[in-house]
């Protein structure tokens, strides 16, 4: 089984927080759930949006990479993730 942690992801929303200088990233998964990067940006007189776009959605990425990363890991090992996608046998 092989896949990259961008494989995983449906949809990128990037939202600034009102009168903040704090930039959100939400990735939606393609299982529906939500890994989110926070980037909590430089005073307001040398906030850049771009960058701050930049590092939450760096964060985001990073956070989804550990999560996947993970999985591989206890799939690898036969761990409790592996245990759950072995095939289920059914007796007639």
């Amino acid at each position: 089984m092989s896949f990259d942690a961008q494989d995983c992801v449906k949809s990128v929303t990037l939202h600034r927080m009102d009168n903040s200088n704090t930039i959100v990233c939400n990735l939606n998964l393609v299982t529906g759930f939500s890994v989110t990067g926070i980037a909590q940006c430089a005073p307001s007189t040398t906030f850049d949006p771009a960058i701050g776009t930049e590092i939450a959605r760096d964060d985001a990425f990073n956070k989804l990479d550990e999560l996947v990363a993970f999985m591989k890991a206890d799939i690898e090992a036969g761990g409790p993730i592996a245990a759950l996608l072995k095939p289920t046998t059914q007796t007639h």
